[in-house]
């Protein structure tokens, strides 16, 4: 990538915004794509991110559909799963043969989706590190520095991964690319599809599952099979991972809650379909057994009637 190839950010939430602000520092033409009353707040008051102590107001070129007729050479998709597949949509005008499309959802549905919706385009996935939350207007950031793994699924030809990297690094954004981007996506759904689906059945908040004798049970049952979905698909998920992931849930405040979680119970766009759904799918494709995924889908769509 250049300094003139436009930058197309799909989707104003925190994720969204955060790259947003970020990328806004190039010399690279950047627009920002949002909708509702998100979008009137933008145009009017502008992005407003809070990264530590630190709060940032700035404007930024923001709109509710791509500039017709012009090519971006890097396309981000920042809505949930739930929204996916319409941001595809939004985003056709601007893909052209040279542009990059870089994924930056939960789960591990999302790069297959883009490659099919888009096979000439260069496919990148991502796992993004960092607690964002979207509180108001306001973007909020707590804890590390965010920062992106970035990878393409099988080939890289045109060594995107590389070209993008070096664009977020310049814009003051962490970045490295992955040596196996689809293993480290897995590897966090472990722990978001496993920790998500084990609060929201037993109806607890995340940060308390892990001290729950039969919820703390569940989670390291749901962990492994999320592993051996994993491993007949030919990822290599490792005992050191679960451990890793356990160790982490536990970690957590105990009033924290998954996005998942916070969703289903406001009757927002879940993304349980590709979280807790995915695993189920998945595993029935690979004749993989997974007994207490399908225990806590039954726990959960009895406490809580709809799941998406």
């Amino acid at each position: 990538m250049n300094d003139t190839d436009p930058i197309l950010v799909i989707g104003a939430g925190a994720i969204g915004s955060f790259l947003a602000l970020r990328l806004s520092s190039l010399d690279n033409p950047m627009l920002l794509l949002a909708r509702g009353a998100r979008l009137l707040n933008l145009q009017t008051q502008g992005l407003r991110v809070s990264i530590g102590q630190s709060v940032v107001q700035k404007n930024v070129p923001v709109a509710a559909a791509p500039v017709a007729g012009v090519e971006a050479g890097l396309v981000i998709i920042c809505t949930k799963m739930s929204s996916f597949a319409e941001a595809l949509e939004l985003a056709a005008p601007a893909i052209g043969p040279r542009t990059v499309l870089l994924t930056v959802q939960n789960g591990v549905d999302a790069p297959a989706m883009a490659a099919a919706r888009f096979p000439d385009a260069a496919i990148l996935a991502s796992r993004v590190h960092g607690f964002f939350e979207l509180a108001g207007d306001e973007v909020r950031h707590v804890g590390v520095e965010p920062s992106l793994e970035l990878g393409a699924i099988g080939p890289d030809p045109r060594e995107s991964a590389a070209a993008v990297a070096d664009l977020l690094k310049r814009a003051g954004i962490q970045a490295r690319v992955s040596a196996s981007i689809e293993t480290s996506l897995w590897q966090k759904f472990l722990l978001a599809a496993s920790l998500g689906t084990v609060a929201l059945a037993y109806g607890i908040p995340a940060g308390e599952v892990a001290h729950h004798s039969e919820a703390g049970t569940m989670l390291k049952v749901a962990m492994q099979e999320v592993q051996a979905v994993a491993q007949a698909r030919g990822i290599q998920i490792a005992s050191a991972d679960i451990a890793g992931a356990l160790a982490f849930a536990a970690s957590f405040p105990r009033t924290a809650t998954t996005s998942l979680q916070r969703d289903a119970l406001s009757n927002a766009g879940s993304e349980y379909d590709y979280l807790p759904g995915a695993v189920l799918r998945l595993a029935k494709e690979s004749a993989i057994a997974t007994p207490g995924f399908a225990q806590l889908h039954e726990m959960t769509k009895a406490r809580n009637g709809r799941l998406n």
